[in-house]
């Protein structure tokens, strides 16, 4: 009974070593995982604000429709006069 603990104590040190290392492996592969998802996330918000440079266009095509480039277009010129002489 004597030379039958030291040798458990043995076999279970290198049982919780394997075990250490397997779990630093999955604890690595969660923080990447997380990292992940936060990079994901910071770019969604970004993408989600508007650019001070750019209309609102998300989520949908980015074409603008006759009336809003009509909206933004050089200011029109003001109607011939009909009644002026000549």
């Amino acid at each position: 009974m004597d030379t039958e603990l030291p040798e458990w104590i043995t076999v279970r040190r290198g049982e919780l070593d394997e075990l250490e290392e397997r779990l630093a492996k999955e604890s690595a592969k969660v923080r990447d995982e997380r990292d992940e998802h936060t990079v994901a996330e910071r770019t969604e918000r970004r993408d989600a604000r508007p650019s001070p440079r750019e209309p609102a266009f998300r989520g949908h095509s980015k074409a603008r429709t006759l009336t809003q480039r009509a909206q933004t277009a050089l200011p029109l010129l003001p109607p011939p006069d009909l009644h002026c002489r000549q």
